[in-house]
């Protein structure tokens, strides 16, 4: 693990963009986990205003997100695909197709996002109907086919 030192939350928050930003630009179809709550947003903020000055491309990015409250309707301002939406998806060009929300307390190995990775392998903690799981795994396997 690698300890990042910073003197307030604005420069912690902008260290936290460079890197995010680095990897976009690097690998521009990357899959990005992103997390909701207050921490981020600063974050976020800052990868919207380099995308703003042109300087970042979301739309071939795919995002994970790894929060949401099983049954909590998307639109409601509650939930964390609105927070998401909210916060950064509706600031840049990221196709909301591209994005996965989890529905509940699921725990995807981010080794699955990995092209290198096969077969891939998912492991969920909640109680998800069949059709729910079937669902994801559609969803997450045709993210990484792309």
């Amino acid at each position: 693990m690698k300890i990042i030192r910073a003197k307030d939350y604005a420069d912690m928050s902008r260290k936290a963009a460079n890197i995010i930003s680095a990897q976009i630009i690097m690998k521009p179809d990357c899959v990005l986990g992103l997390a909701t709550g207050s921490s981020p947003v600063g974050t976020y903020k800052q990868l919207i205003d380099w995308y703003n000055k042109g300087n970042l491309d979301f739309s071939e990015i795919r995002s994970v997100n790894l929060d949401e409250y099983k049954g909590l309707d998307a639109s409601n301002p509650q939930s964390c695909a609105y927070f998401m939406r909210h916060n950064l998806f509706d600031s840049v060009n990221i196709k909301l197709e591209n994005t996965i929300q989890a529905r509940s307390i699921l725990l995807i190995a981010f080794a699955a996002f990995s092209s290198a990775v096969s077969p891939i392998s998912f492991t969920f903690i909640s109680a998800f109907s069949k059709a729910e799981i079937i669902e994801i795994k559609s969803k997450i396997r045709a993210s990484i086919s792309r």
